[in-house]
């Protein structure tokens, strides 16, 4: 394409008088600051827009948010959830929309069950004797009954650690013990958040 139809081209787009087309210096000069200040309005409008559609998707944020806070969250039993909490752990956060939390209670109480059972620690059974005895092996057995699912699940395949000397299998009996301690920390947590007791 000629210089000719570049010059013409830059007249009709901005508006240039016959004077300043005569001349090429002229018409740079003026083409400088007049493209500059085409440049700069262009950019404008363009903020100006993306701020409006940015304002806009913000009022439909907020207008979701506010939709979904007026909804009420599903009533359930508490002893529902009690019960799901024991059976499965963090499984009643999970059933009050609690996920995070859930997945915590869930992944802690079984790493410290399976370390316990990696450990051979024996599990609490009940039997009698004199009453500490008897009151240190009822107080094991619930931590272990505790539990849960990971409880029931592990007697039903047999596992069946005899009691025997040894740092590593009282620690592993431990374990297992603090492990059912946690679900009950988590049964009451969420207990009280499915009565209201707590947010």
């Amino acid at each position: 394409m000629s210089k000719l139809f570049w010059k013409h081209w830059l007249v009709s787009r901005l508006k240039l008088r016959n004077d300043q087309y005569s001349d090429g210096r002229k018409l740079w000069e003026s083409f400088v600051p007049l493209a500059a200040e085409r440049f700069f309005a262009v950019l404008q409008a363009l903020s100006c827009r993306l701020r409006h559609t940015a304002n806009g998707k913000l009022r439909k944020m907020a207008s979701a948010s506010s939709q979904g806070a007026s909804v009420p969250a599903p009533v359930r039993s508490p002893f529902l959830i009690a019960i799901v909490a024991w059976l499965i752990p963090g499984g009643g956060h999970f059933l009050l929309g609690r996920r995070g939390r859930g997945a915590i209670v869930f992944a802690a109480v079984l790493l410290t069950f399976t370390v316990g059972i990696l450990m051979r620690g024996p599990m609490f059974q009940l039997r009698g004797g004199d009453l500490l005895t008897t009151a240190i092996q009822f107080g094991g057995f619930i931590g272990d009954l505790a539990t849960g699912m990971l409880y029931l699940l592990t007697v039903w395949l047999g596992y069946s650690q005899p009691e025997a000397a040894g740092h590593v299998h009282d620690y592993g009996s431990k374990l297992i013990v603090a492990a059912g301690l946690l679900n009950i920390l988590a049964m009451v947590d969420a207990w009280e958040i499915a009565t209201g007791k707590k947010d």
